[in-house]
C-alpha cells in the first residue's frame, strides 16, 4: 500500500519503530517491519536522504540533572530575512535553548529553554532581549512541571503500543564525566553504535554499555526517538490550549485519560503558569483534528469552557542535554 509522499506501509513502520527506540539493532528494524537487513537499511538511508528523519535524539529527563525547562511564545514584528538567519543562529547555537518552532496562530515562535533556576532563566531572557527585543512584540512565559510524551502510534495505527515518557519532576542524579561525555555522543546522535562510542569516547564498548544502562535505570534518560520532519509525510502539529471550568480532579483524570487514548497524542504538558489544560497532535491537517477535540468534548462534556489551536509548521532543533559545565560533574577517581 502506498501512502503519503510516496512512503508505504513498510516505510511507516520503520519511521515507528526508529521513533519508539532509535536504537533498535538493523536485524530487530528489518524483523519487525517485515524485510531483509539490506533492504531496511536501504529504507532508512532513503528517509534520511529525503530529511523526513532529521536526527535522532536521546530523550534525557533534565530534571534529573537538576536543570527546570521554561517555555515562551513569542509574538515577532519587523523580523527581515537577513535578521532571521542571525536569529535562528543564536537559538541553534544557545545549548540552554532545547526546541524550537515557528508557530501560526497568536504567536509566531515558541522556545524551551533549560536552566537550573529562575535566576539562570532571567540571565538568557536578558541577553536574549538585548540582542532581539526591538522584534519582540510580546511573549508568555510558563513553566514545566511535567513534559509528557507519547510514541508515535498513528504512524502504525493497528499494531501501536503506548509507550510514555514522563520529563520532570524527578530526583536529581548525580553524574561523572563519562557520564556526561557518553549524554554528549547520544544526544548528537542516538543510533550511534557502541563501536563507533569506543572510539569517540575512548573507553571500552563494556564500560560504556555498562554506563548507558545505569543512565536509563536510574531515569536519567528516558529513551532514544526519531526527530521525524512530519510535514513531509502528510501530517500537521497542533497544539491545543484548553480553557476549563466546573473543575475537578476526577474530571482532570478523566480529561486526561481521553486524550491518552487517542493514537495522535503526541504531548501533554503539565505547567505553571501555561493554559489550564495543554495537549498535543500529529494528524492529517485540520479536517483530521476537529474529530480528535470532538471526542474529547464528549468525554468531559461539562469540563471543556473552550479551545485554542495554534500549529507548530517548522521545528527547528531538539537537544535534551541542557547546559551542564564541567564544573558541575564528579571527577573520575
Amino acid at each position: 500500500m502506498t501512502l503519503h509522499s510516496g512512503l508505504d506501509e513498510k516505510d511507516m513502520r520503520i519511521l515507528y519503530y526508529l521513533d519508539t527506540d532509535a536504537r533498535i539493532s538493523n536485524a530487530e528494524l528489518a524483523k519487525r517491519a517485515g524485510m531483509s537487513c539490506e533492504v531496511a537499511r536501504y529504507r532508512v538511508r532513503r528517509l534520511e536522504h529525503a530529511g523526513i528523519i532529521k536526527k535522532y535524539f536521546t530523550l534525557i529527563d533534565v530534571s534529573r540533572l537538576g536543570f527546570m525547562s521554561f517555555r515562551v511564545y513569542i509574538k515577532l514584528q519587523s523580523l527581515k530575512p537577513d535578521l532571521e538567519k542571525s536569529f535562528n543562529k543564536y537559538l541553534q547555537e544557545r545549548p540552554d535553548v532545547g526546541w524550537f518552532s515557528y508557530v501560526q496562530g497568536q504567536w509566531d515562535l515558541v522556545i524551551i529553554v533549560w536552566e537550573r533556576d529562575i535566576y539562570g532563566f532571567e540571565e538568557f531572557w536578558l541577553d536574549f532581549v538585548q540582542c532581539f527585543g526591538a522584534h519582540i512584540e510580546r511573549h508568555w512565559t510558563s513553566i514545566f512541571l511535567q513534559y509528557v510524551h507519547f510514541n508515535k502510534r498513528f504512524l502504525l495505527p493497528h499494531h501501536a503500543k503506548l509507550r510514555v515518557y514522563t520529563v520532570g519532576q524527578s530526583k536529581q542524579e548525580r553524574i561523572d564525566d563519562l557520564d556526561f561525555r557518553v549524554l554528549r555522543a547520544l544526544s548528537e546522535d542516538a543510533r550511534c553504535p557502541l563501536q563507533k562510542l569506543e572510539k569517540k569516547l575512548k573507553q571500552s564498548y563494556k564500560v560504556i554499555a555498562y554506563r548507558i544502562r545505569r543512565l536509563e535505570k536510574t531515569g536519567v534518560i528516558l529513551g532514544y526517538r526519531a526527530f521525524i520532519d512530519y510535514s513531509k509525510i502528510g501530517f500537521s502539529y497542533y497544539k491545543i490550549l484548553f480553557s476549563l471550568h466546573n473543575v475537578n480532579a476526577a474530571e482532570l483524570v478523566r480529561l486526561e485519560q481521553a486524550v491518552t487514548r487517542i493514537p495522535n497524542t503526541v504531548y501533554i504538558d503539565k505547567t505553571i503558569g501555561g493554559a489550564d489544560f495543554e495537549a498535543e497532535f500529529q494528524c492529517r491537517g485540520g479536517e483530521a483534528l476537529r474529530p480528535i477535540l470532538e471526542s474529547i468534548r464528549r468525554e468531559v462534556p461539562n469540563l471543556i469552557r473552550n479551545t485554542e489551536t495554534m500549529e507548530y509548521y517548522h521545528e527547528d532543533k531538539i537537544c535534551y542535554l541542557p547546559p551542564i559545565e564541567p564544573g558541575e560533574v564528579k571527577k573520575k577517581k
